[in-house]
């Protein structure tokens, strides 16, 4: 079975959750992390993820993706969504 390339767009409590949960699916690549946090990339980096980006925009550009968790606040969804969808995230 192939593997789904995963990115995780924001890295605040419930994204540091996914984050840890995702590194321990087996049949899931987590590719990317995003946020505006220098410190909890570079915690993301320490835990063992390749690519980290202070942009979303950034990793919906990456093509080794294919779904993402967003784990922004929710007055952010909306527009992060869409942007995926439309990155076919």
């Amino acid at each position: 079975m192939k593997k789904v390339g995963l990115g995780i767009i924001g890295l605040g409590y419930v994204g540091k959750i996914h984050l840890r949960h995702s590194l321990k699916l087996p049949n899931v690549n987590l590719v990317a992390v995003s946020d505006l946090s220098k410190k909890a990339l570079n915690e993301a980096k320490n835990a063992g993820v390749k690519k980290t980006f202070t942009s979303y925009e950034q990793l919906l550009k990456e093509s080794n993706i294919d779904a993402v968790i967003i784990a922004l606040p929710t007055h952010l969804h909306l527009q992060c969504a869409i942007q995926a969808a439309e990155a076919k995230k």
